[in-house]
This record gives C-alpha cells, sequence and structure tokens, in this order.
C-alpha cells in the first residue's frame, strides 16, 4: 500500500487493501471465479462515492494480474497502460514501479526488446534511484536478462556490472536480489561460451542454493534457475535423460503452484522436438495433451511453433493443420503487434525453412526420375 500510494499520502488505502485482501488470496488459490466476485463486490461498495476514484489504481492492478494469470495479455497490457497514466496523473508514489511490472509484462509476453527499451530508460531509472538503491538494482538486473535472451551480450554485461556496482554500495540487498545476479550471471557467462562454462554452471549452482535457502525457500526462483541448467545442458545431454530432468522440474513447479516456472519448462520440453534426434511420437502425443497446463499465450505458441515445426518434418497434413489452428486461436489473447511478431519470429520462419525444404527434396525426386528415364535403352 505505501508502494502504491506513498509513505505521506492519507490513510484509505489501508481500507481498500484489506477490500482486496481476500480477493488476491482467492487468486493465488486459483479461485478465478471467486477473485472476480470479491473485486465486483468492492467496487459496488464504492461506486458512486468519493472514495471510487481512490480505488481505481487498485482495480486496475488487480485487473492486470487477473488477466495475466489467465493469459489475457491483452487485457492485462490495456490495464497496466491505463493504471500507468492513472498513476502519473494522480502522482502515485508507485508510479516507476507500475512501469517496472509493465516492463517484466512485455518480457513475459515475449517482447524482450521492448522490454528493455522500458527498463533502461534513464528518467524511470532516476526515479527508481529515489524510491531505494534495491529497486535500481533490480532494474539493471531485469535488461539483463532481456539483453540475455536478445543474445546482445555487450548490452548483458553493462547491465549486470551496474548491478555489481550498485550491490557493493549497498548495506543491505535481500537474497532475492543475489540469487537473481548469480542467476543471469550464470547465463551470460554460458551464452558466451569458452573456457568459463563451469564458471557458468556454478552461478546457476550458487542461486539454486539462495533461493532454497531462504525462508521459507523461494519456489519461483530455484525453479528459474533449474530450468536455466536444464537448458545449457540439454545442448550436450541425452534427451531421454533430458526429458525425465524436465518431468520432474515440472512436477516441482506444480506442487509449489509456480505456473509460470511450469510453462517455460513444458516450452523447454517442445524444444527438444526440433532438435536433431527428437523424442518418440509416443512424447510428442504426452506434450500435446499437456499443453492446456501454459497459461502464457505468449509461451504456448512457443510450445506450439515448436510442436508444429516438428510435424512439418515426421508428421500428417492433419496434425499439421490441428496444430496451425492452435496457433492461429492465440490471437484473440494477444495485442495484434505482440501475435504478427510472436508468430513470424516462431512460425513464419521456420515454416519458409520447411517449404524450401520440401521444393528440394520434390526437386531432387524429379532428378532421380529423369536420370532414371535417360539411362533406359532406347528400343
Amino acid at each position: 500500500v505505501l508502494e502504491l500510494f506513498g509513505t505521506e499520502s492519507f490513510v484509505w488505502p489501508a481500507f481498500y487493501f484489506s477490500k482486496t485482501k481476500h480477493a488476491v488470496e482467492a487468486r493465488f488459490h486459483g479461485q478465478a471465479e471467486h477473485y472476480e466476485e470479491q473485486l465486483a463486490a468492492w467496487l459496488k461498495s464504492v461506486e458512486g462515492t468519493f472514495q471510487e476514484e481512490l480505488a481505481k489504481p487498485f482495480l486496475l492492478r488487480a485487473r492486470a494480474i487477473r488477466a495475466q494469470s489467465i493469459g489475457d495479455l491483452g487485457l492485462a497490457y490495456r490495464s497496466y497502460e491505463e493504471l500507468r497514466k492513472l498513476a502519473v496523473q494522480m502522482g502515485l508514489a508507485s508510479a516507476p514501479l507500475i512501469t517496472h511490472e509493465w516492463a517484466t509484462l512485455l518480457w513475459s509476453s515475449g517482447q524482450p526488446q521492448d522490454s528493455l527499451v522500458l527498463h533502461r530508460d534513464q528518467e524511470h531509472r532516476n526515479q527508481l534511484r529515489e524510491i531505494s538503491h534495491e529497486s535500481l538494482i533490480r532494474s539493471h538486473l531485469s535488461a539483463a536478462k532481456c539483453a540475455i535472451d536478445l543474445n546482445e551480450l555487450t548490452t548483458a554485461e553493462q547491465e549486470l556490472r551496474a548491478a555489481d556496482q550498485l550491490i557493493r554500495e549497498s548495506e543491505q540487498v535481500s537474497e532475492l536480489v543475489r540469487g537473481y545476479h548469480d542467476l543471469y550471471r550464470g547465463e551470460l557467462t554460458l551464452l558466451a561460451g569458452g573456457q568459463d562454462s563451469q564458471r557458468g554452471f556454478d552461478l546457476l549452482e550458487s542461486a539454486c542454493d539462495r533461493f532454497e535457502e531462504m525462508d521459507p525457500p523461494f519456489h519461483a526462483g530455484l525453479l528459474d534457475a533449474k530450468i536455466s541448467i536444464t537448458q545449457y545442458a540439454i545442448r550436450t545431454d541425452d534427451h531421454v535423460r533430458m526429458l525425465q530432468v524436465l518431468h520432474n522440474i515440472l512436477a516441482e513447479a506444480e506442487s509449489n503452484g509456480c505456473l509460470e516456472a511450469r510453462a517455460r519448462c513444458m516450452v523447454l520440453e517442445s524444444s527438444l522436438f526440433v532438435s536433431e534426434n527428437p523424442p518418440l511420437r509416443e512424447a510428442f502425443d504426452n506434450l500435446i495433451t499437456r499443453l492446456h497446463l501454459i497459461n502464457n499465450p505468449a509461451l504456448l505458441l512457443q510450445a506450439l511453433g515448436n510442436l508444429f515445426i516438428y510435424s512439418l518434418r515426421h508428421l500428417e497434413q492433419p496434425d499439421q493443420a490441428f496444430l496451425m489452428g492452435r496457433l492461429r486461436n492465440l490471437q484473440r489473447v494477444l495485442e495484434e503487434s505482440c501475435f504478427q511478431d510472436l508468430y513470424e519470429r516462431y512460425i513464419e520462419q521456420h515454416y519458409s525453412w520447411a517449404i524450401e525444404s520440401r521444393l528440394a527434396e520434390f526437386l531432387e525426386r524429379d532428378n532421380e526420375l529423369t536420370r532414371d528415364d535417360e539411362s533406359e535403352p532406347t528400343l
């Protein structure tokens, strides 16, 4: 509440916080309908009163979080856009924190470039500096993660060095922040390659230890680190073993209610099907039946894209048509520009490759038939 309205603001926010407490708890326990009922009752109780204007930021933020949790990223975008404008108009102390959440949503929806621009905005960083050193450190770490996903190693290194400096200057830095610092430093080290690969894995293990030793353990970060370890190990390890590892991580994510980690784990599992030695058809069918568990449509598009490429190489047209239909259905829950960007990145580039591959096979068969005809004796 203090983050949203500022430490010197009025006391009404505490009232609104108590009103939404049970609704927020319901969301975290997956009771979406009850959550909606709580929000509707809360809004009705302040409708037409002077409290209604004060309640708007809470309602918009709750609606954005709720939309993101059920995979409606389009509604989440619109809610955050309205919330950011309202935060500026009302002079809320949390305006930069809301911008940080908006940037995180962009990253989560597969738009790391747009997220990176927001995180690195100098005015935004100056505002975060006024709030706390840790808020600024989180901004640098988030920017580093976006740069890693974009394979921009120089930018990632700059952001991590800035975070290093702030951590050294700060008297108190949470284990959560230190854990993600080790995680992203390890990812960057492994991405850069060379002689330091073991150091990269050591940093990822260090991140696991930090998250696990927190009281209580921070399962979301722990799973992020485990997925990262698996992602880099998968390049050299046996795919059958990696499937078992992924299924173990998936079970851990489900038991701890970490839906985002579960989704990213399944995307990583789908990437095995576009490798040179993909799993068997039985594993493909098993994954298809579990895709509904991915609550993030941007991640679902990536998983479906990988399986669609697999179908182009190994399956018949009915399977390909089914997957393409699932892909196109995601248009209604993603912003149009976001869908087009993801579709081009994960589908069209691979699809054009498939067309060229099929054309090459056709020409090769045609050439073989021509050579056979020429080799036959003439009567």
